[in-house]
């Protein structure tokens, strides 16, 4: 995920409750920009070693969010 900025975010945290052991996720739908979440731009390859592909591709977030949201793919990486 990319941000407005070309920042990568880290992950997105979710409070489940008391304790001291939060949730992360890198997954798409965490960026969306809702409940005070980074909104990603774009996309970009990255493999498990951390390398990280020069190309981007762009989310529309439109289709992203729509009813086929499952569909949805960022024709790219």
């Amino acid at each position: 995920m990319l941000l407005a900025d070309g920042g990568e975010p880290g992950p997105v945290l979710f409070d489940l409750g008391s304790g001291g052991h939060f949730h992360g996720s890198i997954d798409r739908w965490a960026y969306g920009g809702t409940m005070r979440r980074p909104m990603a731009t774009a996309v970009r390859g990255r493999c498990l070693r951390g390398r990280r592909g020069a190309a981007t591709y762009p989310i529309d977030w439109e289709k992203a969010r729509g009813d086929e949201s499952d569909e949805y793919e960022a024709s790219g990486p």
